[in-house]
């Protein structure tokens, strides 16, 4: 009679380090399929309704090019304005630390980042700086709370925003765009 047993040790993939998107990332970045948001061009008063119709929260297993693994959603989001598009987003290492951070782009450039003070640039992405936060801040005559804005420096792809405005629970109020167009958040329906 033989006895065999595996004697090897842990492997690189049990040890990784795993990284979860923070609470804050999610209630800025992360909403419910079925939500909704209303923009309206400020010269024009053209409205955009974009929705969310899937999405999909996973780890993401890098760990044949890094040492750790992070979780990650994907949204596919409809438009009436521009042709339907991805958000994506989730945790990850910053590079040389053992902190995380988490980010939010729209497949192609970042939008938004966590872990970061007023000033703070995303190091993966050099184009995008964490500009202001306001603790309220008017706009269409409704108060918004804990709004963080973003800015790109350069523009790479002719969707992408120049300035954007997070409110926590609430998502995007505002989009400045490269082209001059400003979409401010007419109405939303966050489906909790």
């Amino acid at each position: 009679m033989a006895l065999f047993y595996n004697c090897e040790r842990p492997s690189k993939k049990d040890k990784a380090k795993m990284y979860y998107m923070e609470q804050e990332f999610k209630d800025y970045c992360l909403f419910p399929v079925y939500s909704y948001w209303v923009y309206e061009d400020s010269a024009s008063g053209a409205l955009d309704s974009v929705s969310i119709y899937y999405q999909n929260i996973f780890i993401n297993d890098y760990l044949k090019i890094h040492s750790w693994k992070y979780e990650m959603f994907q949204q596919h989001l409809f438009s009436s304005y521009y042709a339907p598009f991805i958000f994506e987003g989730g945790g990850a290492e910053l590079m040389g630390t053992n902190e995380a951070y988490c980010s939010y782009s729209d497949g192609i450039a970042e939008q938004y980042f966590g872990v970061a003070n007023i000033g703070d640039t995303l190091f993966l992405n050099q184009n995008l700086y964490y500009q202001a936060y306001y603790s309220t801040m008017m706009l269409n005559s409704k108060e918004y709370e804990k709004v963080k804005v973003f800015q790109n420096k350069g523009q790479i792809h002719d969707r992408q925003v120049r300035k954007v405005y997070f409110s926590r629970w609430v998502g995007i109020i505002r989009k400045e765009m490269f082209d001059g167009k400003v979409w401010n958040l007419k109405r939303h329906h966050v489906n909790y």
